[in-house]
C-alpha cells in the first residue's frame, strides 16, 4: 500500500472520530453562531482544535495540525451560516485530508 494511501486513511479515520463520533449534540449546538449564543466561537474553536489534534497525531507536523484547526473551524462556520451545504462541508474536509497527506508523502 502506498504511503499516501496509508496517511490519507489514518487522516480520514481521525476525521470520522473527531468530526462525527467525538462531537456531541451539545457541542454541535453550542458552536452555532447565533444571536443568543455569545460563546459560539469558543465551541467552534474547540471543535477545530480536536480536528487539528487528529491531523497532528497522524502526521506529526504541528503546522499541519494548526492548518487543519483553522481550515476545519472556518469550513464549519461557513456550513453553520448556511454558506456551504453538508456535502460542500464534507468535500472541503476531504480535500484538506488529501492536501495534508500529499504534504507528508510528496517526494
Amino acid at each position: 500500500m502506498s504511503e499516501f494511501i496509508k496517511v490519507f486513511w489514518f487522516l480520514y479515520v481521525a476525521h470520522a472520530i473527531t468530526d462525527v463520533v467525538g462531537q456531541s449534540e451539545r457541542a454541535y449546538n453550542m458552536r452555532q453562531p447565533v444571536k443568543d449564543n455569545p460563546h459560539w466561537f469558543y465551541w467552534l474553536l474547540a471543535h477545530g482544535l480536536l480536528n487539528g489534534f487528529g491531523v497532528w497525531m497522524v502526521t506529526g507536523y504541528t503546522a499541519l495540525g494548526i492548518g487543519e484547526t483553522i481550515h476545519h473551524a472556518f469550513t464549519d462556520y461557513c456550513k453553520d451560516k448556511k454558506w456551504l451545504s453538508l456535502k460542500g462541508d464534507q468535500l472541503s474536509h476531504f480535500i484538506a485530508k488529501v492536501a495534508w497527506a500529499l504534504a507528508v508523502t510528496w517526494q
